[in-house]
């Protein structure tokens, strides 16, 4: 579990739709299916920059 100053800096799903270039469910998908790390919170989903930057690498390839 990352620690609160970590969550700080993680993304908003749409921070991590505009990175990405994908829409806010589109990215909502990936969290559920695991393929970017995120945390689930009351105000939605955080998600991890460094998983954002991997998955954006592994698409570009």
């Amino acid at each position: 579990m990352p620690t609160l100053a970590e969550l700080e800096k993680w993304l908003t799903t749409g921070q991590t739709a505009s990175r990405l270039r994908k829409s806010r469910q589109g990215v909502t998908w990936l969290v559920e299916n695991k393929r970017i790390r995120a945390v689930k919170t009351q105000a939605g989903w955080l998600i991890d920059p460094k998983a954002v930057e991997d998955y954006a690498r592994k698409e570009s390839e």
